[in-house]
């Protein structure tokens, strides 16, 4: 995303109609192609809901949706988010949000897949149900036993699924795997499962980012899911382009040094 140079702005004040509610937290989502940057504010059951032109940082749009937001995803100026009650679709310069009909009932993830102009979101209502979202209609649907907490990260042609199911003697088993983009049956698992019992999975520019909402980060090759590198005092989140990575660390914002990971 160029930024243009005459009129260079690096913050933005939230403040009055754009400033997030009292112990809400706040995630990030980028859509650089239409040049829109959403501040998300969370609580229990509602969701803030805050556009900005990203290159030059001017808010331009607030919404509120009366819903428990677990996830969002941006693609062609639309924001998806996966909420309590159904998949959401923000349209550009919407008045509020409209329910999909791909999906009925609770979404807890949602990917954008813009290589093949869809969404991939993970429905709720039947734990471990992987389900293809086009044109708001649902397409394939593809079901991973007792995946819990699942997460979708999508880099390029790559589609990666991650969470934790149960396992023997009562206990977890994380699940990482690398997904055929038309059937969704797994292709590719990566080692790093065995490493641990609980995994989130976003996307990095190229690379995976696997973390497991304690301390440690690693990033995984996106292609057959190698471990690249690892930070065993980092935690989530991350957020990352070409070469550059930053996470949380000992309640620092900091940038990781990357060595085997492109970021």
């Amino acid at each position: 995303m160029d930024v243009p140079t005459n009129s260079v702005v690096d913050s933005v004040p939230l403040t009055g109609q754009y400033s997030l509610r009292y112990r809400s937290s706040a995630r990030l989502v980028l859509d650089a192609d239409a040049d829109r940057l959403w501040v998300l504010g969370l609580v229990a059951q509602a969701a803030q809901l805050l556009e900005f032109n990203a290159g030059k940082m001017l808010p331009l749009h607030h919404v509120v949706v009366r819903a428990a937001v677990q996830d969002a995803a941006a693609m062609d100026g639309h924001l998806y988010l996966a909420t309590s009650v159904g998949l959401a679709d923000l349209a550009p310069g919407a008045a509020g949000t409209t329910l999909l009909p791909a999906v009925h009932g609770a979404v807890s993830a949602v990917a954008a897949d813009p290589v093949r102009n869809r969404l991939i979101v993970l429905d709720a209502s039947t734990p471990g149900a992987v389900v293809v979202v086009s044109a708001g209609r649902a397409g394939t649907r593809r079901t991973f036993g007792d995946l819990i907490k699942g997460s979708i990260a999508i880099v390029g042609d790559e589609i990666w699924v991650g969470g934790y199911g149960g396992g023997i003697r009562g206990g977890y088993r994380a699940l990482v795997a690398r997904l055929d983009p038309v059937t969704l049956a797994p292709v590719q698992t990566s080692s790093i499962a065995l490493r641990v019992d609980r995994v989130d999975v976003s996307p990095g520019a190229r690379d995976i980012w696997v973390t497991t909402g304690a301390v440690g980060v690693w990033c995984i090759d996106a292609v057959d899911g190698t471990i690249l590198e690892r930070w065993p005092s980092a935690s989530a989140p991350v957020t990352s382009g070409l070469g550059g990575a930053y996470v949380i660390d000992a309640g620092l914002v900091v940038p990781l040094v990357l060595r085997g990971c492109a970021g």
